[in-house]
């Protein structure tokens, strides 16, 4: 499983490639939109190049492993994500994984 950060992209302006049969009126509010687009483009101020994400995920494939975390800054928010989906976890979770490791 690829979790990557942020990559230099388009993404953002992916309405250019839609076929013109499929395309739509926008429907959120261009004020919304606009600070929506300025959020995100603040959040992703130092992306990553496309060919050095492929470097990262191919050397995970060839290390055979399952999670591939291409950004290391994402590393803390990821563990801490994991450490309260393992606290949510009933008791009885906690102490069979405790026994296994005996």
């Amino acid at each position: 499983m690829v979790c990557p950060g942020t990559v230099v992209s388009r993404i953002g302006e992916s309405e250019r490639t839609r076929p013109a049969g499929l395309a739509t009126a926008p429907r959120t509010d261009p004020e919304l939109l606009a600070r929506i687009r300025a959020t995100f483009e603040g959040m992703t101020a130092d992306p990553m190049d496309p060919a050095e994400l492929a470097r990262r995920v191919l050397a995970g494939i060839e290390e055979d492993r399952l999670h591939i975390l291409t950004h290391a800054e994402s590393n803390v928010p990821v563990a801490e994500r994991l450490d309260r989906v393992k606290a949510a976890l009933p008791a009885a979770v906690h102490s069979h994984a405790a026994q296994e490791q005996v």
